[in-house]
């Protein structure tokens, strides 16, 4: 109940405490710090050494979630695709990828924003070089198939992390880049809103410009936790927003569909409104009311009388 309340308050913690930090990693990034778990200590209170190592230590997902961030808008060739995601390809493709069957011409580099590779055509197959002055990858040779251009579908990868986290659907294009409304949470309607920025600092951008033009709390999705940086998750709290990563919310099934990591309610619960405690004392009144009638043998059911349609039938 702590954490729910900070949730909502105006105050700034001091994130140089514990509580603050543990604070942040979990409501403010959706990725629980394996530190803070108390299934990583023993009964004595010392680290416990008898645990495998964790396949995805920023997650329970596995998934390559980052190619979300660095193909949002262009897509990328299969050749790409193939590379990045390895055997999550197939399922990933039944996600939220689409293809018109047409060559890439260029695509974003993975060494970072700003940074594109172009492909140029020889006739056999193809060859992606190096947009940057001076080059900094070598070139990549491509046969025609793998050329093939394919981009996410935000109108399949929307709906289906709604599904998942149990929203109410509702799909709209907002006003900052890769940044879409995909449904809203709870009887409060909490806009939920999913964003696939280039790196760190268009999150920081995105944030302010959504907690301007919303004006109420909200919930952030983006691809990963690293996107989360301090500074980012000030302005959440500022906002009186949450902040998660796909990678450590949602997992991605071998038939291409998302289950989440743990119940929406769980995962969701500051967002949930509490009952009040005037609406505790009546609901616990009527209950006991209830009761009470059930028990006393005294009751009798009211007398049944006859409707005036059975009365005219007699007459």
């Amino acid at each position: 109940m702590a954490q729910v309340a900070l949730a909502f308050n105006t105050e700034l913690p001091s994130f140089g405490t514990t509580i603050a930090s543990k604070y942040q990693r979990e409501i403010f990034t959706g990725c629980p710090h394996p530190k803070d778990s108390p299934r990583w200590n023993g009964s004595d209170g010392k680290p416990r050494t008898d645990l495998p190592e964790l396949a995805h230590p920023k997650g329970p997902s596995p998934l390559n979630w980052s190619v979300l961030q660095r193909y949002p808008e262009l897509g990328a060739p299969l050749a790409v695709w193939l590379r990045e995601l390895g055997p999550d390809f197939e399922p990933f493709k039944r996600l939220c990828l689409f293809t018109e069957g047409k060559p890439a011409q260029m695509y974003r580099c993975p060494l970072g924003p700003g940074r594109y590779h172009f492909i140029r055509s020889d006739g056999t197959g193809a060859i992606a070089y190096c947009g940057g002055q001076p080059p900094q990858c070598l070139d990549i040779p491509l046969s025609p198939a793998t050329a093939i251009l394919y981009i996410i579908n935000l109108g399949t990868l929307g709906p289906a992390i709604a599904r998942a986290l149990g929203l109410a659907l509702n799909l709209e294009q907002l006003a900052p880049p890769n940044t879409y409304l995909i449904g809203s949470w709870s009887a409060n309607a909490v806009p939920v809103v999913l964003t696939l920025p280039s790196g760190r600092q268009e999150l920081c951008h995105t944030l302010t410009e959504l907690s301007v033009r919303l004006q109420r709390p909200f919930i952030l999705l983006a691809p990963t936790s690293g996107l989360f940086t301090e500074h980012c998750r000030e302005l959440l709290i500022l906002a009186h927003a949450g902040g998660f990563s796909l990678e450590s919310t949602v997992t991605l099934t071998s038939g291409g569909t998302l289950t989440p990591v743990q119940p929406p309610g769980v995962l969701l619960a500051a967002f949930t409104p509490q009952p009040t405690e005037g609406q505790d004392q009546l609901a616990r009144q009527l209950f006991a009311l209830a009761e009470a009638l059930d028990s006393d043998s005294n009751f009798k059911k009211a007398p049944h009388r006859p409707s005036c349609g059975s009365i005219a039938s007699r007459a």
